[in-house]
């Protein structure tokens, strides 16, 4: 399939955007670019979200009330949250409820089933192009066809520009029953689904320096079961799974330019939901 991103007419100040990698990353870089006028064309190697993102339970809640730079980005980035929901229930006339909720102090939920494909719909009410099932191996065919390139690929990146990167797994599950309310533990969420009489949670972490594709080793699975029913015994499992979250070290800046017009978005691991509204959009006005 040939690269040919968006052709419009480049006007005064706009630019054409290449972004690799449609995880939370990229489909936000490519909204907020779409946003701006610019034409954006968006790949992915796979299919929108099918990475770490799409693995997410989709709760927003600062993992520290440390202020490294990296925790002040996180909370800065939840902040940004509720405009952008609100935006994007605005855009796409989708019922803000059916995506988003406020837990109140700082934090959020979002609906995974959901914000993914809104985001793919406002980007391209916005005349962006997005192409799923399309590999890139060759960042030069790309950048001669574009103004600026910017890769979001989380683990893909390792390939494509050598960074070392590294995995923090996680567990993730569906339960049947009812809570109230948000939890949050240390290395714990518990939250009510956004279908009725579903209870999701996770996560138990653990780093890894490939993605893990295997069963779930037994231990990990046994440790969130435990601790989840130590708050809610009367949950029924219903589903678990494992999340491979590409994780770089450091994690700042959230965004680097080793060259002109070539844009690196660090693979923030499972902090990257949060983080996404907060990486600059590296585009000269």
């Amino acid at each position: 399939m040939q690269t040919t991103p968006n052709t419009k007419h480049k006007t005064q100040n706009t630019y054409r955007v290449a972004i690799i990698g449609a995880g939370i990353a990229g489909l936000t870089l490519a909204y907020r670019a779409a946003t701006a006028g610019h034409q954006v064309t968006l790949y992915e190697a796979n299919t929108i979200a099918s990475g770490a993102s799409g693995q997410s339970l989709g709760i927003l809640v600062p993992v520290t009330g440390l202020n490294r730079p990296i925790d002040l980005l996180q909370r800065q980035g939840i902040a940004q949250w509720p405009a952008l929901a609100q935006q994007l229930a605005t855009e796409t006339t989708t019922p803000l409820p059916t995506f988003f909720r406020d837990w109140q102090n700082g934090r959020y939920q979002l609906n995974t089933a959901l914000i993914f494909p809104l985001l793919a719909q406002a980007i391209r009410q916005k005349g962006g192009v997005i192409h799923e099932n399309h590999p890139i191996t060759n960042l030069a065919n790309i950048r001669n066809q574009t103004d600026h390139t910017i890769l979001t690929a989380g683990y893909g990146n390792a390939a494509l520009t050598g960074a070392p990167i590294t995995i923090s797994a996680g567990l993730a599950a569906r339960f049947t029953g009812d809570i109230e309310g948000l939890i949050a533990q240390d290395n714990l969420f518990l939250c009510p689904s956004f279908t009725a009489g579903e209870v999701l949670a996770g996560s138990v972490n653990w780093s890894l320096q490939e993605p893990h594709h295997g069963a779930i080793p037994p231990a990990k699975q046994a440790e969130l079961l435990r601790r989840v029913h130590a708050i809610a015994p009367h949950l029924k499992l219903q589903e678990i799974w494992l999340g491979n979250r590409p994780t770089q070290t450091p994690r700042t800046p959230l965004l680097t330019s080793p060259e002109p017009m070539l844009h690196i978005v660090t693979a923030l691991g499972k902090i990257g939901l949060g983080l996404a509204p907060a990486i600059p959009l590296p585009l000269a006005n």
